[in-house]
């Protein structure tokens, strides 16, 4: 875990049609940027199809369970990921946002990003929430 638990949390699918492999793949930009900056953050990935992931970064960690318990997760994180009922090649196997969250252990979701953010812009935004609390000591 990122120091004082902080964690970029992303909900979906890693190889989803390019969508959620982007998503991720940014997150983990934003990682690196934070981590250049001394500020460090673990990326999480919550996932409706652990077989169908794969981590963008050395440190990510990918979360799965039952409907119910990814239900349980995403809704306190602020994210939505459903298995469709129909998977072929032509359906999305799953229902999902793409918005990135930034998590303080102690304060819970600071900040939600949607995915027209950089991995620069995501790294900048939650620097300023890193600073912020740990000024307050959050």
């Amino acid at each position: 875990m990122g120091e004082d638990g902080r964690m970029l949390i992303l909900g979906g699918l890693g190889t989803g049609p390019g969508v959620c492999r982007t998503d991720n793949a940014r997150n983990a930009g934003a990682v690196s940027i934070l981590d250049e900056n001394g500020m460090q953050v673990t990326p999480v990935f919550i996932t409706a199809a652990p077989r169908r992931n794969t981590p963008e970064h050395p440190r990510m960690i990918g979360l799965t369970g039952s409907r119910a318990e990814i239900d349980a997760v995403s809704k306190t994180w602020g994210h939505y990921c459903r298995l469709n009922d129909r998977q072929d090649a032509k359906t999305h196997p799953a229902d999902h946002l793409t918005n990135t969250s930034l998590a303080l252990a102690a304060a819970g979701p600071a900040e939600i990003v949607d995915r027209d953010h950089s991995a620069r812009q995501i790294a900048d935004r939650s620097a300023c929430f890193i600073d912020a609390a740990s000024n307050a000591r959050i």
